[in-house]
């Protein structure tokens, strides 16, 4: 038996224009029972809208049977399969919540199992704020979406409009709205093993050891951070910053607040704010968990010792015993 897991739920585009077809672009890895990709296979999936809840009342479905290629990985467009449920362009996006159901048969054929219902955040108002004029770009700038930022997919480029100019990147292969992570008006493009950074009107590219997948990039704040092995690559300002690590760096070792990170590295604590470093030793391996986090700002249980990070500076007190959570009370500033 076969199973699909998802490598990115809702992967989406900024703009879709009221001229061409409607459709959220989605992207999924096929997995066997053993782990391994379905690779160079055939997978049928059903894609259901849902109305106010998980459970309920489907608006719209549709049927697709898309091949996989050597990852496992499958692309379609939700709004362009064989309609199954109502039609796609009369959905009430500004309506109600909206939920995603998915259905596959790793086999190829309709004999669906649920993969999982996962409610729709931001895409609907997009393609809600495109019904609002006869022109999609205007139906935008009214207020449906609050980023003053777009992203346009072309083929193998994308056209980003920020401030009132468009700025133009050109990839080295076809580019999906799966590829695009966008935070605070700026945006990561994935480009096999690379990624284009872009900040105010600059395009900024940096080089993986190997292929990049989005479950690899963090956001907070409008910067970028990349899991690449032992490195890890923040975006900030228009431009690269990186910080090799002992090890391999995994999404739990990665702490945002407010646009600042800490990287987990053993004993290490690697803090980046303002386009700068800052390593913290510890006496002992950190944990997550003794890592807290506020308004940018960062504390660390090591032992009797506490570390503070603030504005890109470490400051430490010892207390006379070891300190735990509880013992930490946290006062945000507004």
């Amino acid at each position: 038996m076969k199973k699909i897991l998802l490598s990115a739920l809702l992967l989406l585009s900024a703009i879709t224009f009221a001229q061409g077809p409607q459709g959220i672009s989605y992207q999924a890895v096929a997995f066997t029972s053993g782990g391994n990709p379905v690779v160079n296979g055939t997978v049928g999936i059903r894609i259901s809208i849902l109305d106010n809840s998980a459970t309920g009342t489907v608006v719209y479905s549709e049927t697709h049977s898309k091949p996989t290629n050597a990852q496992g990985l499958f692309n379609l467009n939700i709004g362009q399969g064989t309609a199954v449920t109502g039609t796609f362009s009369a959905i009430s996006w500004g309506v109600n919540t909206k939920f995603l159901k998915v259905e596959v048969d790793p086999a190829g054929g309709t004999s669906y199992s649920i993969t999982g219902t996962n409610q729709l955040m931001s895409v609907p108002y997009a393609l809600y704020a495109q019904n609002v004029g006869d022109n999609a770009l205007a139906g935008i700038g009214t207020g449906a979406l609050k980023s003053s930022s777009y992203a346009v997919i072309d083929n193998n480029k994308v056209h980003v409009f920020s401030n009132g100019a468009w700025y133009t990147q050109t990839a080295t292969s076809e580019i999906y709205s799966s590829s695009i992570i966008n935070s605070n008006g700026n945006f990561a493009v994935i480009d096999n093993n690379k990624v284009y950074g872009f900040s105010n009107g600059t395009w900024s590219t940096k080089v993986c050891s190997g292929e990049v997948y989005s479950s690899a990039i963090i956001t907070s704040g409008g910067k970028f951070a990349i899991r690449d092995g032992s490195n890890v690559h923040i975006f900030y300002n228009g431009s690269w910053s990186t910080q090799t690590c002992s090890g391999e760096v995994y999404a739990s070792d990665i702490i945002i607040s407010e646009g600042n990170f800490i990287i987990i590295d053993q004993n290490n604590a690697h803090a980046f704010s303002n386009g700068t470093w800052a390593t913290k030793t510890c006496s002992s391996e950190v944990y997550n968990s003794a890592v807290i986090s506020s308004n940018g700002n960062f504390i660390i249980r090591d032992g009797n010792n506490v570390h503070g990070f603030n504005n890109g500076v470490w400051a430490t007190k010892t207390c006379s015993s070891e300190v735990y959570n509880s013992a930490i009370i946290n006062s945000v500033t507004n």
